[in-house]
């Protein structure tokens, strides 16, 4: 099967869809389909480019970088007064617009002529953008592309960074239209695609829930313990994500310590058993998570999506505290099942009692959980490509 696979911006940026997007393209590669790759021109200087994926022998279609994009962009080199200068341009941009500034790149987009014909194209969010570029490829390109898989890691216009009423309004009207066209829909979370098929009156056999596929299974060395257990929280955390219950629980605790990697739009102070930084890369990152005896996963206060660290920290051997809100109950009816989740109310008493039997949680033997591998999703979006061929 040959496949195209479209992301607004090229695989290399560090991700969380990014993460998402390598898992599945990897284990598609492995099982002999030829997949082609689709994005704006990377840009080496920028930010997030990590260049941790590999794919040398991957076919790309590239659309040309815009120079003021380029010159916009937030670069590794740039000073502080100029990374917050340009944080706040972005922050204007999304106020007003319902996508991100990559939008911009969608009618280039239809000057891409496809070598070759490809029984799918898949678009993946986010950025959301990427569902508009690869309309424009497939006007252009009719012939060329066997049918259309949009997959979406957030939904449009329940997503939880959409706030303005009147951007969700319009934000609701671009989803329908963008299902509309669409030949299957993918989500990855059960409960978003139960609400898009009442929200969308989504025809049956045209919408599927995929577990976000984890790349490989990390199989880590026990830990050191040295009296006390180390928690890692990894990711953005704000209004939506409420960290301050783990934060106040863990304050003062002295069998624990705490790391916080992550950006946010507040500012915590760093405590004796607390530390506190900024998103790092994905080679730190790991380092990190081999040294931690727990991982947290925190829930969103609202809305249906579910962070990616759900499903990547599932690849590990190592125990997840999966922390949620009250409004999170389908979600957490979902992960129950699993066996795999200490689930704890994101409450400071409730995470302070289960601070108290770390020493049991860690006892009991981790695995990786199967059902998010990125064989299992593969195989799953080989059979709905076949549906509709």
């Amino acid at each position: 099967m040959k496949i195209l696979y479209v992301t607004a911006v090229a695989i290399e940026y560090n991700s969380s869809a990014n993460i998402r997007n390598m898992a599945l393209i990897s284990e598609l590669v492995v099982r002999g389909h030829e997949v082609a790759l689709l994005s704006v021109e990377p840009q080496r200087d920028a930010f997030r480019w990590e260049a941790t994926a590999d794919f040398p022998s991957l076919y790309r279609y590239e659309i040309p970088l815009k120079e003021v994009h380029a010159h916009a962009s937030i670069k590794k080199e740039d000073s502080s007064l100029s990374f917050k200068i340009k944080c706040l341009v972005g922050k204007l941009f999304r106020k007003f617009a319902i996508y991100d500034t990559r939008i911009t790149y969608a009618k280039d987009a239809g000057a891409i002529q496809l070598c070759e014909r490809y029984d799918a194209l898949i678009s993946s969010s986010d950025p959301k953008s990427s569902h508009p570029i690869a309309e424009e490829v497939i006007k252009a390109n009719r012939d060329k592309i066997g049918c259309w898989i949009q997959y979406w890691g957030d939904p449009f216009a329940s997503d939880i960074n959409l706030t303005a009423s009147i951007k969700a309004r319009k934000a609701h009207r671009e989803e329908a239209r963008l299902l509309t066209l669409a030949d299957r829909v993918v989500y990855t979370s059960p409960v978003t695609l139960r609400a898009m098929q009442k929200t969308y009156a989504l025809p049956d056999g045209k919408a599927f829930f995929v577990p976000t596929p984890y790349v490989k299974p990390r199989i880590y060395p026990g830990t050191d313990h040295q009296g006390y257990h180390s928690l890692l929280y990894t990711g953005n955390y704000r209004k939506d994500r409420d960290i301050l219950p783990l934060y106040n629980a863990v304050v003062g605790k002295e069998n624990v310590r705490l790391s916080i990697i992550g950006d946010s739009d507040s500012e915590l102070p760093e405590r004796d058993n607390i530390t506190i930084a900024k998103r790092v890369p994905v080679a730190q990152l790991s380092k990190l998570e081999e040294d931690a005896d727990v991982l947290i996963c925190l829930l969103n206060k609202q809305g249906t999506q579910i962070p990616g660290k759900a499903f990547h920290y599932a690849a590990t051997n190592r125990p997840i505290l999966m922390l949620y809100e009250q409004s999170s109950g389908q979600i957490v009816d979902f992960f129950k099942k699993t066996g795999r989740y200490v689930l704890v109310p994101n409450k400071k008493d409730a995470i302070e009692k289960t601070l108290d039997r770390l020493d049991t949680i860690c006892q009991k033997t981790w695995a990786p959980y199967e059902p998010y591998s990125s064989k299992h999703a593969a195989n799953t979006f080989v059979d709905i490509i076949k549906t509709c061929l």
